[in-house]
């Protein structure tokens, strides 16, 4: 007979050498051995009851023996061969044989259906593979050698980094094969399998015929494993428990307690209780760990039993609360010696371990630096899959596809199906975790790869359930529309569940026709089998033996029982009234059949679907809606009522009848139900704090955040929701205390500027447009003849009511305003219609009476021309509507009778329009108030602290990016607070808001390098997110004492309102200062455009001047561009920074100014003392006592409004004389700010968050004035990380001027910038690199690793060299400075609108560049080679050195080279601007032996 099952199941068959030709060896060579095997099996288990002859055995019976050659390890090659055997054993079944008992011939009938199941879904996966080669012949483009290469050119990769304009998520299922009706027809000759073990273990337990040896020896164990893991696969929880308890019956039976087998069957029925949220009935069948089972040595399992029984024993801890326990447990396994070596069951396990461990909280699981716990599972399963399916990996050519695919029939079926499994679980792991670290491209592989192998398996749940992720995926990736087709398809998917009666089903033959009852009058030949699909026939009438099947055939509900039918149902369903409350006369209580609902069937097919296909509803609504109330309204009225409908009357019941006990605990922890409530809620829960309901978001959040979490997603929904509590908490607090604003952050708005400099207006006047006067409002145009088109009058109508909305005075009592002006704006015809009898008005509801004829019109208006085009209808409405919706309620607004003046004329059927908008407008008396918070004195800032430091428990050592950023935000808020109020920390919190999605590409770099033995510069403790540290009151000093003294670093952020121009945050660091911090408010009366628009607007007229061919008009665009972008940085400088420019500059370096500023502001505080004031910041008086050179009277006074409150004009003069007299005396010098030029500033790093990092801040113009050196960082903690990395090597030594490689025009097609450079660099005797060529990879690696300076002119940032590069750019250990001349090379990029950026300049810092130089869009190569030039003079001393002219004695930092390299640029502002510098400030080293 077959092998033992234990040969599949534990190490031993891991380590032998099984050779699959031998397993290949043809049916007919083996039917006299298993002819020879049956005598013994017969022996054992011949007829013991019915008088039958032991030792016998009939020919019919050796016949079905020999011919089932799938109990030997061999597949079926012919679906004849299978349909024979179970006609025959249904013939030796009904003809009563006893040579053999009955529960022998069920369980070989029950084989012979489990083979049916796996020979039609290879048939499937052929059929399903010849489609996808169809398809792809379909579309496959016909290019030549050429038009790849532009394509490559156009792909989805820019300098090295992809941006997908397109989505790169396969969305197509093939719904026409892959549906659930398949999948059900797929999955039904394995359930009838189980059934027949089933039928033979009853048996078996009256006849005790069966012994452990023939159920081995008939692979039922083998099989049941098997049978489990495709039932999970197929996410049949339920049938899965089935098989699960039908296995522990046998095992208890016929195996020892503890026993391998019996373990892992224990394992299994343990894992099947949890899926199905049965948490006591899991912790009640955990079998005990014998202590023999165990190492003494470390106590850990050594078999593949005994680990999977510690693993649901870790599971079952961590859901009845003793997580710590069982991280403790988990820890060490992981460490263990048993999973070092990786074979086949200690992969499997593995896998499932680092599963685990992602459930449990930070505060209890030490995860590891490189996050191995999140991504190795996909990675692993991955690489499994690929090892059997060559379809996966496209570097796998076809013409072996056969030979790899023989790997997957060595291994054991049912570790196949686990990996496949495990596979779908951790892809939504990994997705999850690369979506929190805003690295969603990384997961596109494993997403297509997955897509590929659900077609293939018609795993119709599975593929809705990775379709929905695609979906996420590429809302985040700003494809809605991309997005919007996966669900689209994953509905279609689960839709799919009944039977259509026009189409030919793919699985021909009636899969619920009884078969034990006609198989009988069938012949063995076959010749009377009905007509099957010769592709695919899963379930013919020979290929059941089942008595009962045919119960359900003419069910009524067979065809009505899929998701959208049950929702419908369900949602019918009212659990909104007590049982005390009486149901009005219109209001019936909708009588609903739950044995329909919970029918056996339906259940099967739709246990998990229903909830699945409310999620899918979920994101399609997020996707279609932008309106938060309708959103809120659609999931508490429909999502939410469907989900908990579903939980109570379909999951409660029918869960509890699987496992006989009542218990809400059932429900609460089913996964799928679980972890969908957590979405809904988290979603309510931020839109209202989107709407400012931030009572009913703080209840919101205190129903989840009191749960606890076990698993990954949930812990980062409970987070988020904690946050959320948090915030609203906040709010409520500022709000108790009327709080508009905190101590610390000090506001500046320009419009205090009282500059009367008339240029200076006009600037603002010209770059960022007024809001225009308030004009005399006119009525809209109303149509004129009665013949109007019912569109133009639903148009009309609309506008005119916005037009009464905008005229009301909050004064007038005729009629109250809504709260929300788009309830009021939403009116159309429609709505007229369906009011025009109502008189009755509730709360928020407007009643329009517009048929009413009680008030006839006197003088009807004679008929005139009708306005025949729409287009002028809507012009007469909108232009006047565009002037008045500006202009504040409390202006002067024309008369409501006025208005209904000037429609008279409107001559209609209806009564005329005055007497609907003047007389019969009415609104609810009833006023919305806000209610009170009843617990508002427990929302101190204490409290609010606690909460968010809670979220650090759970995720701190992998915080998401965007919850991490926010929380840090949150905190710097907090502590700015006056009883709380700490520069430090709050200055710590603010830095820690821009680097995480840097900090983790970093790690993910390190772990990189680490695999291929490469040298990680930078120490990952400072970048990896410790537990230990984050939470804690830290503050910025840790970052800024190790930076030089002089050095100012200015983190920028900014803050969205109300209004379309949002806030600009600024905080100034620097060693052994305090931090400064401002808060820069624009004018919303005198600018309607934010500067960052009005730049990207430039640059994208910049790039398409660029193609323009015509000499005269391209110079023409050009400089206009250029000035236009002039005008744009003056205007930010004068505009937004103001009076407080100074915030931007370096320490002047000279004693003598510093102290006196230091004097002076000295003199003001006492001054303003005096007076009776006090400074609001110390920092800022600072700021703008050092930058009085550089400021206008007028500037000055505005500064000093904003410091003192209210200070006097004597004040003010008395303090400008003593700033005159001080500077006077210690610089005699007309031109005040010679004095930045003259002594120098020091340098100023810039951290920029997203809005703002495109904008080329320092090409300010007193930045360039002044010859400010700046440069740029991802945050304060990188550079102090990159300072203590190189100050003692390459930024205090300086860079070798003589370890130079350069890559000039290696695609051959920039001929000027080749002939400007090409004397200069060969006459550059010790530097290396090519012109005019491709560098040869391993060169180019050379070069990075070892030399001091990498200079780059060519196209873009030479993306395509680095790839070419072994191992890409992460492979290497770079090692020099970096001037990447080429058009965006220097640009950040982002594949999405709410992703964090990344590019290039990151990429080389990284891998170990201390210093890049790029370029921030594209520009042209004449005027960027002038200022690449220029930059080589300024930092080189040895470039183009005339031999007569001596060698200069000091060294200029690379940002202060760049600074003074702009003016060379003809175009200085679109061209010069475009060059930045990231990283080190680096100096050339000088050889002073050289000098003259």
């Amino acid at each position: 007979m077959s092998s033992n099952v234990l040969k599949s199941l534990n190490d031993n068959s891991e380590d032998k050498t099984r050779d699959g030709h031998q397993k290949a060896t043809k049916a007919h060579k083996l039917r006299s051995k298993s002819a020879s095997i049956a005598t013994t099996t017969t022996t054992t288990t011949t007829g013991r009851v019915g008088g039958g002859r032991r030792g016998q055995r009939c020919g019919l019976f050796a016949d079905i023996i020999s011919s089932a050659v799938w109990l030997n390890d061999v597949r079926a090659h012919r679906r004849e061969d299978i349909d024979a055997v179970l006609v025959m054993a249904n013939k030796h079944m009904i003809d009563g044989c006893d040579c053999v008992t009955l529960c022998v011939t069920l369980i070989l009938i029950g084989n012979t259906h489990f083979e049916t199941f796996l020979f039609n879904l290879k048939e499937f996966e052929t059929r399903v593979a010849a489609q996808e080669d169809a398809n792809t012949a379909a579309v496959a483009p016909q290019t030549t050698a050429s038009e790849a290469d532009k394509r490559e050119d156009t792909s989805g990769v820019v300098n090295d980094i992809p941006v997908h304009k397109d989505s790169k998520l396969e969305a197509n299922v093939m719904l026409g094969l892959v549906n659930m009706k398949n999948m059900k027809d797929l999955l039904a000759p394995m359930d009838e399998a189980v059934e027949h073990w089933s039928r033979a273990f009853k048996l078996s337990l009256k006849s005790h015929i069966l012994t452990e040896e023939s159920v081995i020896g008939f692979k039922l164990y083998y099989n049941l494993s098997s049978v489990i893991h495709i039932y999970n696969f197929y996410k049949r929880f339920e049938a899965s428990l089935r098989a699960a308890k039908l296995m522990n019956d046998f095992c208890q039976y016929y195996s020892h307690k503890y026993s391998e087998i019996s373990l892992t069957a224990n394992y299994y029925l343990v894992k099947a209780y949890i899926q199905l949220g049965a948490v006591s009935k899991a912790t009640a069948s955990l079998a005990p760990l014998r202590p023999s089972s165990v190492s003494a040595d470390q106590s850990m399992p050594e078999t593949l039993g005994t680990s999977l029984n510690l693993l649901a024993k870790c599971e079952v801890d961590l859901l009845n609360g003793r997580t710590e326990k069982a991280a403790k447990s988990l820890q060490l396994y992981l460490a263990s010696d048993y999973l070092q070596k990786l074979t086949i069951n200690r992969y499997y396990v593995k896998a499932l371990s680092l599963l685990m461990a992602t459930k449990l909280p930070a505060k209890h699981f030490n995860y590891s630096l490189n996050f191995r716990e999140f991504l190795e599972p996909i990675q692993m399963s991955v690489c499994i899959l690929k090892r059997w399916h060559p379809w996966l990996s496209t570097t796998v050519r076809a013409n072996n596809e056969n030979q790899v695919v023989n790997a997957a029939d060595l291994d054991p079926l049912w570790y196949k199906y686990g990996v496949m499994t495990f596979a779908f679980d951790a892809l939504s792991l990994a997705t999850d975790f690369y979506t929190n670290v805003e690295i969603p491209i990384d997961s596109f592989y494993y997403y297509n790869s997955l897509i590929k192998l659900g077609r293939r398996y018609c795993a119709t749940v599975r593929l809705s359930e990775v379709l929905l992720i695609g979906s996420q995926l590429d809302a985040i990736c700003d494809h809605k529309y991309s997005a919007q087709t996966k669900l689209n398809n994953a509905s279609l998917c689960l839709q799919s569940t009944h039977y259509s009666s026009d189409s030919t089903p793919v699985f021909a033959g009636d899969s619920s026709e009884s078969t034990t009852t006609c198989e009988v009058k069938h012949s063995i030949d076959g010749q009377h089998i009905p007509q099957t699909d010769p592709e695919i026939d899963i379930k013919s009438t020979q290929c059941s033996s089942n008595l009962n099947s045919s119960i359900r055939e003419d069910c009524e509900h067979k065809h009505s029982t899929n998701p959208w039918e049950m929702k419908r149902r369900l949602r019918n369903i009212d659990n909104s009234l007590s049982d005390s409350e009486d149901y009005s006369s219109n209001r019936k209580k909708p009588s609903i059949d739950l044995q329909t609902l919970i029918d056996e069937n339906s259940f099967q097919e739709i246990l998990d679907l229903v909830i699945t296909s409310i999620e899918i509803d979920f994101y399609k609504l997020l996707l279609d809606e932008n309106d938060a109330k309708y959103i809120i309204k659609q999931i508490k009225g429909v999502h939410m009522n469907c989900l908990e409908n579903y939980a109570s009357n379909v999951l409660k019941p029918r869960i509890e009848e699987l496992m006989d006990e009542t218990s809400q605990e059932i429900v609460d922890n089913y996964p799928i139900y679980r972890l969908l409530k957590f979405k809904l809620v988290e979603k309510i829960a931020s839109l209202e704090v989107e709407l400012k309901e931030y009572e009913d978001a703080v209840n919101t959040c205190l129903n989840i955040t009191a749960y606890p979490t076990y698993t990954y997603g949930e812990r980062l929904i409970v987070s988020n929701l904690m946050y959320l509590e948090a915030l609203s908490k906040f709010e409520l607090y500022l709000c108790k205390r009327n709080i508009n604003s905190d101590k610390l952050w000090i506001e500046f708005n320009h419009n205090y500027m009282e500059c009367s400099d008339a240029s200076a207006s006009a600037l603002s006047q010209a770059l960022t447009p007024p809001r225009p006067q308030a004009m005399k409002a006119l009525a809209p145009k109303a149509p004129k003849q009665k013949a109007f088109k019912n569109e133009e009058m639903n148009d009309y109508v609309t506008a005119l009511t916005n037009k009464l909305y905008d005229e009301l005075k909050p004064d007038q009592k005729t009629a109250k305003l809504f709260d929300n002006d788009s309830e009021m704006r939403s009116f159309s015809m429609s709505d007229l219609n369906s009011t025009a009898t109502e008189k009755a008005v509730d709360s928020d509801i407007i009643v329009v009476d517009v048929f009413s004829k009680d008030k006839p019109n006197p003088n009807p208006t004679p008929t005139k021309r009708m306005t025949r085009s729409k287009t002028k209808l809507i012009e007469n409405v909108e232009k006047p509507l565009k002037t008045t919706k500006r202009r504040a309620l409390s202006s002067k607004s024309k008369p409501l009778s006025d208005v209904s003046n000037d429609v008279k004329d409107l001559n209609i059927n209806y009564e005329n329009l005055d007497d609907v908008f003047h007389q019969k407008l009415v609104i609810s008396d009833e006023v919305k108030v806000v209610k009170k918070f009843s617990k508002e004195d427990s929302f101190d800032l204490s409290s609010i602290i606690s909460t968010l430091k809670r979220i650090f428990r759970l995720v701190s050592s992998h915080p998401s990016c965007k919850l991490y950023t926010s929380v840090h935000k949150l905190l710097s808020q907090i502590y700015s607070m006056e009883e709380l109020k700490n520069e430090d920390i709050v200055g710590y919190h603010y830095s820690e808001t821009n680097d995480s999605n840097y900090r983790y590409r970093n790690l993910f770099i390190a772990e990189k390098k680490r695999k291929l033995n490469r040298l990680v510069k930078y120490d990952l403790k400072c970048i990896a997110f410790d537990p230990q540290i984050i939470g804690s009151n830290n503050s910025y000093k840790t970052y800024t004492d190790s930076l030089p003294n002089d050095w100012r670093i200015i983190q920028f952020s900014t803050v969205n309102t109300d209004s379309k121009i949002p806030e600009l945050m600024v905080c100034r660091f620097q060693k052994n200062c305090r931090p400064v911090f401002l808060k820069i408010k624009a004018d919303p009366n005198r600018i309607i455009k934010h500067f960052m628009t009005h730049f990207a607007e430039i640059i994208e007229r910049s790039n398409a001047s660029i193609v323009n061919k015509d000499k005269e008009t391209f110079w023409r665009l050009r400089y206009s561009l250029n000035d236009e972008l002039m005008v744009l940085l003056r205007s930010v400088e004068e505009t937004w920074f103001g009076a407080f420019r100074g915030i931007l500059f370096g320490q002047i370096m000279n004693k003598n100014y510093r102290k006196m500023c230091t004097t002076l502001s000295s003199y003001i505080n006492v001054y303003a003392k005096s007076d009776g004031l006090c400074c609001k910041s110390e920092g800022l008086l600072d700021v703008m006592v050092e930058s009085l050179p550089s400021l206008k009277y007028c500037e000055y006074k505005t500064a000093m409004k904003t410091l003192f409150t209210t200070p006097s004009d004597a004040l003010i003069t008395k303090c400008f004389e003593k700033y005159e007299q001080l500077f006077t005396d210690c610089f005699p010098i007309d031109n005040k700010e010679l004095v930045f030029t003259t002594y120098g500033l020091s340098p100023v790093g810039l951290i920029l968050d997203k809005s703002l990092e495109a904008f080329p801040l320092e090409s300010l113009p007193s930045l360039q004035t002044y010859n400010q050196s700046l440069f740029r960082t991802p945050s304060l903690r990188i550079l102090s990380l990159m300072y203590n990395t190189f100050k003692d090597n390459i930024y205090s030594n300086g860079v070798d001027e003589k370890s130079v490689y350069y890559v000039i025009n290696p695609a051959d097609n920039l001929d000027k910038t080749q002939e400007y450079f090409k004397e200069s660099f060969t006459a550059m005797k010790e530097w290396n690199g090519v012109i005019g060529r491709v560098p040869p990879p391993q060169e180019l690696k050379n070069a990075l690793d070892s030399k001091d300076a990498y200079i780059f002119f060519g196209h873009g940032a030479g993306a395509s060299y680095y790839r070419a590069i072994p191992e890409g750019l992460d492979g290497c250990s770079v090692n020099c400075a970096s001037v990447v001349m080429g058009c965006s090379s220097g640009k950040l990029f982002s594949d999405g609108k709410h992703l964090q950026s990344y590019g290039t300049p990151y990429r080389f810092m990284m891998n170990g560049s201390p210093c890049y130089v790029g370029v921030l869009w594209d520009v042209t190569d004449k005027d960027i080679d002038k200022f690449s030039d220029h930059l080589l003079s300024h930092w080189f001393s040895n470039w183009k050195r005339d031999s007569n002219v001596a060698k200069r004695e000091t060294n200029m930092s690379i940002a202060s080279a760049v600074s003074l390299s702009r003016k060379s640029c003809r175009l200085k502002y679109l061209i010069g601007a475009a060059p930045v510098v990231y990283g080190l400030p680096l100096c050339a080293k000088i050889d002073k032996n050289e000098s003259n």
